[in-house]
């Protein structure tokens, strides 16, 4: 996976599947041309365990892109879930907890490329973005996510984001010297264009907006999101 600039629009958005829980919602994910699925180690009912998660990764072929949703301790990364990720050269995690400089920094030295999460709050962009990097190095970062605040839930909310306000930021050039963005928060096939035209977000993440229940993606769906995300008629 590579990333680019968040001040323009990419040639084609980046496009991550997020909440897979079944291998062949992998396969279907990637089929559909997405550049990347989303296995979450963190919790909600898209929670994968360790042999779940096993078991997707062995149908993926290593080029293709997996994020993995983690959350940090005081001692990092969960010994268990390393050794994983470790054995599949998944590389890209989307972090929660503990995201400190010293636990960001040991990752880096891992070999890992974070990915932190900025859960905005309404008329607090500016702020929830500095909260969510603060003392991290934006060069060790691959980007952030933006996605809506929820009390008690990581993702899969089916909230979006003040698009116009975002759009704002950058128009002011409050977006300068952040990683690139991808933009997540109750996006979906209906939506996910007009949401790419405002924001010209580096990448778009989408989890509960193709699924038929929590954790279970609609196949259609998620063809129909990564056509329109990426101009495909």
């Amino acid at each position: 996976m590579t990333s680019g600039n968040v001040g323009g629009l990419p040639l084609a958005v980046w496009v991550k599947i997020c909440g897979i829980t079944r291998a062949e919602d992998a396969r279907a994910a990637f089929e559909a041309g997405a550049d990347a699925i989303g296995l979450n180690f963190v919790g909600g009912p898209r929670k994968v365990t360790v042999a779940t998660a096993r078991t997707i990764l062995e149908g993926v072929p290593r080029e293709r892109g997996v994020v993995a949703l983690v959350t940090l301790d005081p001692d990092g990364l969960e010994a268990s879930v390393h050794q994983l990720l470790a054995e599949h050269a998944v590389r890209h995690l989307q972090m929660y907890g503990d995201v400190s400089p010293k636990n960001v920094g040991h990752l880096v030295d891992r070999g890992y490329q974070p990915v932190p999460v900025c859960r905005v709050r309404e008329g607090e962009l500016v702020g929830s973005l500095k909260a969510s990097v603060a003392g991290l190095d934006a060069d060790d970062l691959f980007a952030i996510v933006l996605d809506a605040h929820a009390l008690d839930q990581r993702g899969g909310t089916g909230k979006t984001i003040d698009w116009e306000a975002l759009a704002r930021a950058r128009d002011r050039g409050e977006l300068r010297g952040y990683p690139p963005v991808i933009l997540a928060g109750g996006l979906t096939p209906q939506n996910v264009d007009r949401a790419i035209q405002i924001v010209r977000p580096w990448g778009v993440d989408v989890s509960s907006g193709v699924e038929s229940s929590p954790g279970r993606k609609d196949h259609q769906a998620l063809l129909d999101f990564v056509r329109a995300a990426k101009g495909v008629a």
